[in-house]
């Protein structure tokens, strides 16, 4: 990097492009960072794949606001972002976020303000979360700084890049504030471990919002929305195949409860969370898009007003990184993934419906449940009694 920079004063800044810049922070016990800092020396011949990731200046958002967050390493794709669209003739604001722990981690403070003093439509704010922040920098988290509690410029493109908690944390916040996802690009830097999701504590963290439920018509909404989104999710050649076996109504019933407990701040939702429920599916980040768009659609037709729509997909928002993975996980058992098949014998504390017959099955009774697809069945679909305390290995 500091080679290439060096070289790169001889020519002028349009021409940068020649170079690549590596923008490495060393983590300790890491793959690769403490190769490339301890062990790699200039003259060194290394071999590059790539580029791999989702951001990269697109014309589309020519002209557009821009607004770049990124925290740690992040930052160095979206300087080159910003660059590109500056040299692209880019007129619309370009607003800089970077966020890190301690000034120290803002290491392109200098070049990113001498970027904004360049371009009278550059504006750049270091965000220090964790410790006293230096002249010229803003306490507090990155994400506090998107959007200062309005809602989004008509148009913006929003990219993200850096540490996944703040992506992912970013795209909940963008969809509440209106940002389509369509112009939303993301790179999260996951680490090679599995991602470990927590449901409950996820859902814990969502407030009621009454404004929403009366927007929805006291839950009367809700379900006209599911009624008119499920009937051509099942006619859809892209959503139908993860409906086999389901039926409309099982599908609607279901998500309906989910959707109104958590709107409700009610906790008597019986059935698999986000991630267990989609925990064998293969879903990815275009997929579920395809999805929500859908479901905007669904209620635009409604006529939910844009303001709570906003909020209601936020909810949806939340939970992308259970739902979207490109391998089969395990299901997750008190924090534990286990790969299941079979069933168990669970004892119903919220009434529901069986997935066999559509039958209700009562609080209080004895359901097989299947471990991997969590369908749940009463006593007459298991073709046997069940017995409480039973453990199917069938």
């Amino acid at each position: 990097s500091s080679t290439s920079r060096g070289l790169g004063d001889v020519y002028k800044r349009q021409e940068e492009d020649y170079f690549i810049d590596l923008h490495v922070a060393r983590f300790e016990g890491g793959a690769v960072s403490p190769w490339v800092h301890d062990e790699l020396a200039a003259g060194d011949i290394v071999t590059i794949q790539g580029p791999l990731g989702a951001c990269s200046w697109r014309e589309e958002f020519a002209g557009a606001p821009l607004l770049l967050v990124g925290t740690g390493t992040g930052i160095g794709a979206l300087h080159g972002i910003a660059r590109d669209a500056l040299r692209g003739g880019h007129e619309g604001p370009i607003t800089i976020l970077h966020g890190a722990r301690g000034v120290d981690g803002l290491y392109l403070h200098d070049e990113l303000n001498a970027l904004a003093a360049a371009h009278e439509n550059v504006t750049y704010t270091g965000c220090v979360s964790r410790g006293l922040p230096a002249p010229g920098t803003v306490p507090g988290r990155v994400i506090a700084r998107m959007f200062d509690g309005e809602r989004a410029p008509e148009g913006l493109a929003l990219y993200l890049c850096g540490n996944p908690e703040m992506v992912y944390d970013a795209r909940v916040e963008a969809v509440r504030r209106g940002v389509k996802r369509s112009r939303i690009v993301a790179d999260a830097y996951e680490s090679a471990e599995p991602y470990q999701p927590d449901d409950k504590g996820k859902l814990a963290t969502i407030a009621p919002d009454p404004e929403l439920w009366d927007a929805l018509d006291q839950g009367a909404g809700l379900r006209a929305i599911l009624y008119h989104f499920y009937t051509r999710a099942y006619e859809d050649i892209r959503l139908a195949p993860f409906f086999h076996n389901v039926t409309k109504q099982r599908a609607i019933s279901k998500q309906y409860q989910f959707l109104a407990d958590i709107i409700q701040g009610r906790r008597d939702y019986f059935g698999f969370r986000p991630f267990n429920a989609h925990h064998w599916m293969i879903i990815s980040d275009d997929l579920f898009d395809y999805r929500e768009e859908l479901i905007e659609k669904s209620a635009r037709f409604w006529g939910l007003a844009e303001e709570p729509l906003s909020r209601w997909m936020a909810i949806h928002e939340q939970f992308r990184r259970e739902i979207v993975k490109s391998t089969s996980r395990g299901l997750i058992v008190d924090g534990v993934e286990k790969m299941l098949e079979g069933y168990s014998i669970e004892l119903v504390e919220v009434a529901t419906i069986c997935d066999g017959c559509f039958q209700e099955i009562e609080v209080g009774e004895n359901a097989r449940m299947h471990r991997r697809t969590g369908e749940l069945f009463c006593r007459a679909c298991g073709g046997r009694p069940v017995v409480a305390g039973e453990d199917e290995s069938t």
